[in-house]
Formats: C-alpha cells, structure tokens, sequence
C-alpha cells in the first residue's frame, strides 16, 4: 500500500500524552483526539536523507498541478490554493495570464517518525454510523516525515507574440540546467537581458525547513532560484522541520474492525481526488472569471470601458429564473445589468462546487457514477455567455477585413 501523506501544520501532533489525532484525508481537517492510544516513547527513527528535485512546464488546465498531496477540496471550501501553504503562494491571474509557466520543486526527507508499537482503537459509544466519519474521519496520525520543501512557480507572459517560440525555448534552457552551469549557459547561449526585456516575469516561491534560504535583501532572479534549489537539500540538513503527515486507515487496526459501528462501510476516497482535481480547478477558473467581471464593472461605470454589443440574431438572454440549470447556454445581455447577472451566476457556481464537494465527502461512491449529472456548468460554455468589453474609444477588431 502506498504511504499516505498530508502537508504538515502546527495543529498537528503525535504521541501528546498518550494518544493520537483522527484526521479525514478527503479535507485534510483534524478531528477528533483520543482516536488511536499509543505508547509516546516508541518511535522508529529512521535517517533517510532522501532527495527529490523536478522542474516541469504546467498547461493551463489549472493550479492543482501545483499542490500536490494536498487535498483539493480544502481549498474550495476556505477559497485560497493549497490549504496548509503548499501551493498558497501560486497567484492564480498571472498563472492563466502567462505564455509559460514553469513549476520547480525541491523535496527533502531526512527522518521519519513512525509509531511501531501495537495501538488500540477508542470508539465512543454516542457515536453511530451517521455520525463517525464527521467525529473520526478516516484515518489517523501514524506518524511525521521531516526535511524540507522548496517550490517555485516561475510565469512568463510574452510581451512580442510573434517571438513567443523563441522566448519559451531560451526559458526552458535556463530552468533546466543546474546552478552551476546557469552563469555559463546564460553569458555563451542565452542573451538572459534580451529575455527578460522580452517578457513580463513573475516569480512565486514558498517553503519549509532549510532556515534562511538566501539573503533578506536579494530579490528573486532566475539565477537565485536556481542557486537556492541545488543547495536546498544542504540547507535543510542543518535545519529541518516536519513537512508532511503520515495517515493510516482505520481499516488496519484489529481493534477498529471490532468497535466500529456495525453498520459502517468504508469510505474510499480515491476515486473522489480525480474528480476533485477537476472541481478545483473549475473552482479557481470561476474564481478568476468573478473577480475580472468585478473589474470590468468598475471601468464601466469610470467610463474607462464600454460593451460590443452581441450580433443582431442574439435576442433570448439569460434571466434571473435562468441561473440554476447548467444546460442554459443564453448569452447575458450586454448591458450593466446582464454583467451584473452574469457575476451573479458566476458566483452560484463556485457555491455549487462547494456543495458537490460536501456530497462527495459524505458520498465518494458519486465520484464515480457515470449516470450521474454534472452538478456544474463548464467554465469554458460560461466564458462564451460573458459580453465583451473593450477601451473606450478602441476600435473592434474586424475579423471580415480587407
């Protein structure tokens, strides 16, 4: 069975006076303490000193590329990416906005704290099948792993389009070579100032363990990004922290399976973190369209903005009644009012994300239900009900030109 893991936080703790905290790997929320009793001067500590390094391009399709371990359906229920700070740096407008972006991660394991002695299950009598998975969750706190965590989101958003080919593969090199090979690379094949004149760059960084990565007053560069990920794993053996949770089923303790409800069937929510991912990202989507339509009222009503108006055969517009079935593909009308309903629809969306994720937790077998209906509207047909607006004063772009 693979290891089960959840991002660290400080609610977390094991072997506390003899016992240990339920937890629900679905949310990745602590539940009830007392679940599992164990014996705190047995752990099994074992020096790892494992390594992981990646450097990939991430596609449009979302920022749950960015999180992972982590659950997908905490961050739709308390709105910000990545529920205990991995991925929370990521900002989501220069993420869609960006010709390129590129994800680098540095992952070191250098102990990790197991329990090794026999545990016992402490069921509560008040609690029934209705009512355990929200008292005890699903698993529980077997365990910590401790080292460190580095992740960095580099965006580049290409200000010439016609050079955009040009621009991706000089990035891509850069990222891809080691610290000490970037000076060299950068000064013989890579003019670096022509890249950076060349594009709008944003650079997110957020991690744990390693201490003081790299001076307060020295700002992010591609140079310093690169330098700070290949001594990472150097910082974070002089100075390591707990990373990562480690969760075992319910399922594996001989004391469970005889305290249990009888009536309690196992919830497996494997299948359910392939469609979260998916509810997730269409959470974020939403959240990006609400807030851009946020703006565009606000320009419209300074007069830096007006509407283009739908073709002439656009006559049947979305209404008030209309905002619930996800089958109605009506344009919203290209008027203050229409943008206004249109944010308000978006806005219903992200709450139906949030009740499909609530089902999900109580029901993951939905997850995997062909017959099923889709709960939500795909962001992309909402995209194509959203009027268009432009600078005040700007000329349309004629597709039918000369």
């Amino acid at each position: 069975m693979s290891l089960i893991i959840a991002p660290y936080n400080n609610a977390m703790r094991l072997g506390d006076e003899s016992n240990s905290l339920s937890f629900n790997s679905y949310t990745q929320q602590i539940c009830i303490d007392d679940a599992v009793v164990i014996d705190p001067d047995r752990f099994d500590n074992s020096v790892t000193n494992d390594g992981f390094a990646d450097a990939r391009e991430l596609s449009k399709g979302g920022p749950s590329q960015t999180v992972a371990y982590t659950s997908r359906s905490l961050p739709i229920k308390y709105g910000a990416i990545g529920g205990s700070g991995k991925g929370s740096f990521v900002d989501l407008d220069k993420f869609k906005e960006s010709d390129l972006n590129i994800f680098i991660s540095v992952k070191v394991i250098n102990q990790s704290i197991n329990i090794k002695d026999a545990l016992v299950f402490q069921g509560l009598s008040s609690v029934n099948a209705e009512t355990f998975r929200s008292v005890f969750g699903d698993c529980f706190i077997s365990g910590f792993l401790e080292g460190g965590e580095f992740n960095a989101l580099v965006s580049l958003k290409v200000l010439n389009k016609d050079k955009r080919a040009t621009v991706k593969a000089e990035a891509e090199m850069a990222l891809s070579v080691g610290a000490t090979d970037i000076k060299a690379i950068a000064k013989d094949d890579i003019d670096m100032s022509n890249l950076w004149s060349q594009t709008d760059t944003t650079i997110q960084v957020g991690w744990s363990g390693g201490g003081h990565i790299k001076p307060a007053d020295q700002p992010w560069t591609i140079q310093t990004l690169m330098e700070t990920a290949a001594k990472f794993p150097d910082l974070v053996a002089s100075t390591s922290q707990r990373t990562y949770a480690i969760l075992t089923k319910y399922e594996t303790l001989q004391s469970y399976m005889a305290l249990k409800p009888p009536d309690l069937k196992p919830l497996y929510y494997e299948n359910a973190a392939i469609v979260t991912n998916s509810l997730l990202d269409a959470y974020m989507d939403y959240k990006n369209i609400y807030s851009t339509l946020g703006t565009h009222l606000l320009d419209i009503h300074a007069g830096k903005k007006e509407f283009v108006g739908w073709p002439s055969e656009a006559e049947d517009f979305a209404k008030t009644d209309t905002l619930s079935p996800i089958t109605d593909e009506r344009p919203f009308e290209a008027t203050i009012e229409g943008l206004d309903l249109a944010r308000r629809a978006c806005r219903f969306q992200m709450v139906k994300i949030v009740r499909e994720v609530a089902i999900i937790e109580e029901n993951p077998d939905y997850a995997a239900d062909e017959k099923r209906l889709e709960a939500i509207q795909s962001t992309t047909i909402f995209r194509e009900r959203l009027p268009c607006v432009k600078d005040k004063g700007e000329v349309p772009y004629l597709t039918n030109g000369p």
